[in-house]
């Protein structure tokens, strides 16, 4: 399971999510696809 929290998407534009990403980090699209690929990546061991 991949929960990632507050993600910036084009999504929010124009929402009052938008402002959000002015005051808290929000994490890009990249790094959910960076994390995926690290852990399909990782032995079936590893969790």
């Amino acid at each position: 399971s991949i929960s990632p929290g507050l993600v910036k998407t084009a999504i929010a534009k124009g929402t009052a999510l938008a402002n959000l990403f002015d005051e808290m980090p929000g994490l890009e699209p990249e790094d959910i696809a960076t994390g995926l690929v690290y852990a399909l990546g990782t032995r079936p061991e590893v969790q």
